[in-house]
């Protein structure tokens, strides 16, 4: 068997045409092949990768909310933390909240989720099966070190930051003119 691993790879291979299908082409000759293209995205509707998961079922994680059972992708929208007194962000009481119920997912919640989720295909099955899940399922990344990537980027309003915090962290192509920058900064910097 052979497997193909695509790290959005450049549109030529030399003369040679695209290298994801150049290394397909090159499996041909294996009866039991099996093909797997693995990466994270990069510019919204110029990514490779993202290309390939849309020609797939685009399968997505779902699991059980602890408290009311309703099953849900994990979103970065719904990971929500306090603030302190002087309105700071406080990332360490970040967790996740359901989007039914709103009870408190947290990290020590993972392990029975994801043993209790499924995958289940956003598009019809055509022979390939496409999978895209984020490091909010990670057991080894907590709610709190993702919160607190996040500020620290907001904070910078660091573009290249949130970038690859959009593409590496929750495996999403990154919209080019999209800053979510945090309305908040935005208000400290307003002037009369």
């Amino acid at each position: 068997s052979s497997d193909v691993c695509s790290f959005d790879l450049p549109p030529s291979a030399g003369v040679e045409g695209d290298p994801v299908k150049l290394a397909i082409q090159r499996t041909q000759n294996f009866h039991n092949r099996k093909i797997g293209l693995v990466s994270t995205p990069t510019i919204a509707e110029m990514s490779p990768i993202e290309d390939w998961y849309g020609r797939m079922d685009q399968r997505r994680y779902w699991v059980p909310c602890p408290h009311c059972g309703v099953h849900q992708v994990l979103r970065w929208e719904q990971v929500k933390w306090d603030k302190g007194p002087a309105g700071g962000h406080l990332p360490a009481t970040a967790r996740y909240e359901c989007e039914a119920c709103g009870g408190a997912i947290h990290d020590r919640d993972k392990p029975g989720i994801l043993a209790a989720g499924e995958w289940r295909a956003e598009g019809p099955f055509a022979g390939k099966a496409g999978f895209h899940i984020s490091a909010l399922y990670s057991p080894w990344v907590r709610f709190a070190q993702l919160a607190e990537d996040w500020c620290a980027i907001q904070e910078k309003r660091d573009r290249v930051g949130l970038k690859e915090f959009i593409n590496l962290k929750l495996g999403d192509p990154w919209v080019e003119g999209h800053d979510a920058l945090d309305v908040e900064y935005l208000e400290r910097r307003r002037e009369h």
